[in-house]
């Protein structure tokens, strides 16, 4: 059985003839630098997914009664962890496969968490904060960066067991700096910096040797500071600099095609990896993106608000065929979530959500968990409309522990 997992997190995008976005995976700002797969997560509330047997199983943390709740269309209750030994509220944490184990950070130390029992395994403390994750999880295999840029490889049983690790500096040599990296399919490590050079580490080979092991690409691009997998291909990625986005053949080193926007544009990789620009002229969004073949993918939906508007976008997450949204509230606009089909621009599904709910996206469906100490999530699927709700998992919990 495969298992495919998505890390979110919160952002805030304006839809102006401007595009900006927070950290969340990348942009083409110097802020978004020295991250290798993903930064670490900073919001334990809001929830994400693992695909299991074709269906979206959600996580995430609760913190009325310090546990992971998780939760899947069709079960007919929210599945949670026990009391856990490290409250996730204040630490960044994400999942291993099905949600068998679970990383988790406080301080420098780094952790696995059994959601059963709730046991804490401590794995490595590092010399500064931990920064950014990025993983494999089909594979078991994670890179994860401290404030220094130490990089920790590791590879990781299905059951949260560490089978190896290995600990080294920065990959490209002294007095250059990694920039951005990620995991790709056939397990490497792709880290750029932000001049012209690459690296394409084995990650295996590395941890049995105790040092890098890894194929030098000298490419033709500076400022290069964001790096993304191709789902399916072990020999593409994507590589945004300060001008545009490319598509690698990272074999040969070469870049088989590029989109070059005229203005400001964001990278980030919630869902699909994707640039994305406005088209000031044509009064259009556009969102490139990588296939399995040799090009880039380029789609377009129209700004049906007016180039002139001021709607604010709180999370947004690409698929091969939908934009789903999730607007944020404004003095004559509830907070909605949207989903919206690019081969005709149809808006297939809206509807408004609480200003306080936290929110998590899949392909097809989408998560809210409400401000309630008995707890209450709703799964809806932005395809069909259909609902399903939980409501006060957390009551017998919360009974035990007022006697």
């Amino acid at each position: 059985m495969a298992f495919k997992f998505n890390n979110l997190c919160m952002i805030v995008v304006t839809l102006t003839t401007a595009f900006t976005l927070s950290n969340c995976g990348g942009s083409n700002s110097a802020s978004s630098q020295n991250t290798i797969g993903l930064a670490v997560n900073q919001d334990p509330l809001t929830y994400r997914f693992f695909m299991n047997a074709g269906s979206p199983t959600f996580y995430g943390y609760d913190t009325y009664a310090n546990r992971i709740n998780i939760v899947k269309s069709g079960d007919i209750q929210v599945q949670t962890s026990n009391v856990l030994s490290v409250p996730a509220r204040t630490d960044s944490w994400f999942a291993g496969p099905a949600g068998k184990f679970y990383f988790a950070f406080e301080g420098r130390e780094l952790f696995t968490l059994n959601p059963t029992d709730g046991a804490k395994t401590s794995i490595k403390k590092f010399a500064g904060t931990i920064k950014s994750v990025a993983s494999d999880t089909d594979q078991g295999l994670y890179a994860v960066v401290d404030e220094y840029f130490s990089i920790t490889l590791m590879t990781v049983s299905s059951e949260g067991q560490v089978l190896s690790q290995w600990t080294g500096g920065p990959v490209l040599g002294q007095g250059v700096v990694v920039a951005a990296g990620d995991i790709l399919p056939g397990g490497q490590l792709l880290v750029v910096s932000d001049k012209a050079t690459a690296a394409l580490i084995d990650i295996k080979a590395s941890i049995e040797k105790s040092t890098w092991t890894f194929k030098k690409l000298d490419l033709a691009l500076s400022g290069m500071n964001w790096v993304a997998p191709i789902s399916g291909r072990v020999d593409r990625a994507l590589i945004a600099d300060a001008k545009g986005i490319y598509l690698i053949d990272i074999q040969a080193g070469t870049i088989l095609d590029s989109v070059i926007p005229t203005g400001t544009f964001s990278v980030q990789k919630l869902g699909k990896p994707h640039l994305r620009y406005f088209d000031t002229p044509n009064n259009k969004w556009i969102f490139v993106s990588g296939t399995t073949g040799d090009t880039l993918l380029k789609q377009e939906l129209p700004n049906s608000s007016g180039a002139n508007s001021q709607s604010a976008i709180e999370m947004v997450y690409l698929t091969n065929d939908y934009l789903n949204a999730i607007t944020s509230a404004t003095k004559d606009k509830q907070r909605r979530v949207l989903s919206v089909r690019f081969s005709d621009a149809l808006v297939g599904f809206s509807e408004d959500v609480r200003t306080d709910s936290k929110i998590g996206f899949s392909d097809d469906a989408f998560i809210s968990f409400d401000a309630s100490p008995l707890g209450s999530i709703g799964i809806t699927d932005l395809r069909t409309s259909s609902k399903q709700s939980f409501k006060g998992f957390n009551r017998t919990l919360l009974q035990e522990q007022r006697r």
